[in-house]
């Protein structure tokens, strides 16, 4: 902005508008990483579960499911981050001091690294689930029973390591604020 008193550009960077500005940054930078990290999770899960789907011959079923697990690991990386974001933004007040960002490089990395286990954990047991059956269906001769008994089988073991892999990352995460 133009200050008339002194014929100078001040930039705009008066306390008050810092004051207003800043909450809108953070929540900016904050918002877009936990989008861009929900719509990764979904593509990857599409883009996987079709190729998939591609080499069984199973079209829609695993695409679905691993959208499913795309949406619920994109919901489960966000959380943390903003968990993480929460308890910068509480020790910043806590010292009186102004955080420069939402959250830390370290906090994404944590993110996006229990985001990557997430989808480990789930995905590969289900699609080990899922191809060891229907190969087993195939080389017996039968109904889908064998893809349906491993497949449930390989669910029931993802939940438990998803249960397992967030319990981890709250406890690793500290106490709430």
């Amino acid at each position: 902005m133009f200050d008339r008193n002194t014929g100078t550009e001040d930039g705009g960077d008066t306390p008050g508008m810092r004051n207003l500005l800043r909450p809108l940054a953070l929540a900016s930078q904050l918002g877009v990483t936990m989008g861009l990290m929900a719509v990764a999770t979904v593509l990857a899960g599409l883009f996987l579960g079709t190729w998939v789907d591609r080499q069984l011959g199973t079209r829609p079923m695993v695409t679905v499911t691993f959208v499913l697990v795309g949406v619920i690991i994109g919901l489960l990386g966000t959380i943390n981050l903003a968990q993480s974001t929460l308890r910068e933004l509480n020790s910043a007040a806590a010292h009186q001091i102004e955080p420069r960002t939402a959250f830390s490089a370290r906090d994404l990395g944590r993110a996006f690294l229990l985001v990557l286990q997430l989808a480990l954990v789930t995905l590969v047991p289900i699609g080990l689930g899922l191809a060891l059956g229907l190969w087993l269906d195939r080389a017996t001769g039968a109904r889908p029973v064998f893809t349906v008994v491993l497949a449930v089988l390989g669910a029931t073991t993802s939940l438990t390591a998803v249960f397992l892999v967030t319990g981890r990352a709250s406890r690793r995460a500290g106490p709430n604020p």
